[in-house]
């Protein structure tokens, strides 16, 4: 619960890796800090432990685990032995550490169980797996074959066909048929990343709320799920978090979206305060950048509050699977 009590309280909850000077934003305070040079090698040192591939830098995306091993070990057509399941959750454990350390120290030694804490393994590398997508290639047409890829994956877990030969596949898979997920919230989160890579950036405010509502609190709904939590109550605040950690990773992937001419800032907030797509992109906004990023992170503060004050109505055990709230918070 402490994340839930005070900004001054939850700050002790989660041993970050992060340093200070970060360019970070404590709201309701207007003191938005953002780097004074809008240089590349600048933006590259910022926040390398995002939740999002997508806004990694080149060195922490390519340090994946290698799984050539454990593909060659498996049958394709047979049942996954014990030991290849074992094996796949600590791919997953290796990709969610290198790759969005923070969300590991939640899932990893937070969860109550070997079992959820596997689930909270599998869960976080399928979402970095289909975040990277658009990511690990420039071609659209290969970016959605990659999505739809991890569609027949679920498709095939929950219709209990021979596991792929992947890793994460294979443990998304157990972890699906021993919790009995929800399959629709895995086909919220493909669908959204599908339409993210065909329409290209938010226009409102609300259009990036709905793409972390889809993403993000989808994954919350399903860690509660790993724990057998099916409230309203708890799903209610896990649509808030969620908000708030989506909108807020996307903020911090924005020095990186900007080196590759892509961004989650919603194009009528940035016409509003008159920056150009292309100034964006040259990593020169102009003074009225800081107005942008106070209000969206201002929309993100709002969820965090809002999921603070349905804390009284949450079963004990929905408070571990809403612990990433603190990734947003700081």
């Amino acid at each position: 619960e402490t994340m839930w009590q005070s900004r001054a309280t939850c700050r002790v909850v989660l041993p970050l890796r992060q340093g200070k000077g970060n360019g970070c934003c404590h709201l309701p305070r207007r003191s938005v800090v953002i780097p004074s040079s809008l240089s590349v090698p600048c933006f590259r040192t910022l926040h390398t432990n995002c939740s999002d591939p997508l806004q990694q830098p080149q060195h922490i995306r390519n340090t994946e685990p290698q799984h050539t091993k454990l593909d060659q070990t498996h049958d394709n057509n047979a049942t996954p032995s014990a030991e290849f399941v074992a094996s796949a959750y600590r791919y997953c454990t290796t990709l969610v550490r290198k790759a969005d350390y923070q969300q590991y120290l939640c899932g990893k030694h937070f969860m109550p169980t070997k079992e959820s804490r596997n689930a909270a393994m599998a869960l976080r590398a399928f979402n970095l797996e289909t975040a990277r997508a658009r990511d690990v290639t420039t071609n659209v047409n290969a970016a959605l074959m990659r999505l739809m890829w991890w569609r027949e994956v679920v498709d095939h877990a929950f219709q209990r066909k021979p596991t792929r030969q992947h890793p994460v596949a294979a443990a998304l898979s157990h972890t699906i048929q021993t919790h009995k997920l929800t399959r629709s919230w895995f086909i919220r989160i493909l669908e959204k990343r599908e339409q993210d890579i065909r329409k290209g950036p938010p226009r409102t405010l609300q259009e990036l709320e709905m793409y972390a509502e889809h993403t993000a609190s989808s994954l919350l709904y399903l860690s509660l799920e790993s724990l057998g939590i099916r409230s309203v109550e708890a799903d209610h605040a896990a649509s808030h978090v969620g908000k708030a950690l989506g909108i807020v990773t996307l903020l911090r992937g924005t020095p990186h979206h900007m080196t590759q001419s892509q961004t989650y800032l919603p194009l009528q907030l940035l016409a509003q305060h008159g920056i150009s797509q292309e100034k964006l992109y040259r990593g020169d906004p102009g003074p009225k950048f800081t107005d942008v990023i106070y209000e969206v992170a201002s929309l993100a503060y709002g969820h965090l509050e809002h999921a603070r004050e349905l804390r009284k109505t949450l079963p004990s055990q929905a408070y571990r699977a809403l612990l990433p709230a603190q990734i947003a918070e700081n």
